[in-house]
């Protein structure tokens, strides 16, 4: 029987934490901020309740043309144009030319730029691309 004891005898779901390498398209279902794991930065770890919370509607299950978090063969190429590009066109809003539109801040107007290049770091860490996600944390 799995799960975790709670103080009142009850049992809780485990949550399970997927570690990459992440399948080339990506986990199955929604993915949850739950099912990935911790880092020691804290801005990745920021970007994940930004991105929980303003960008896990498309980027978790990549509707609409999102590329899907997790999804390497999805993130690669984007991945190749550089943070700088990926943040800008967060910021920015971004029409795809594979129809894919990236609307600005996801949006979410009241997003400061810092939040937006946390939420989009996180995607990036997440999706292949670890060593360009925390390039200027050390």
């Amino acid at each position: 029987m799995g799960g975790l004891l709670l103080t009142h005898g009850t049992v809780a779901n485990e949550i399970k934490v997927e570690h990459p390498p992440y399948p080339e398209r990506g986990l199955k279902r929604l993915v949850k901020v739950e099912r990935l794991p911790k880092t020691e930065f804290a801005v990745i770890e920021q970007g994940g309740q930004i991105w929980d919370q303003n960008c896990k509607i498309c980027h978790g299950t990549g509707n609409f043309g999102a590329p899907k978090i997790t999804g390497s063969k999805f993130w690669g190429p984007r991945i190749e144009q550089g943070l700088t590009v990926l943040v800008e066109h967060a910021q920015n809003g971004f029409l795809s030319p594979s129809g894919g539109n990236m609307p600005a801040r996801g949006g979410n107007d009241e997003l400061t730029d810092q939040e937006v290049e946390a939420a989009v770091r996180f995607m990036v860490y997440h999706s292949g691309g670890q060593d360009i996600a925390i390039q200027d944390l050390k």
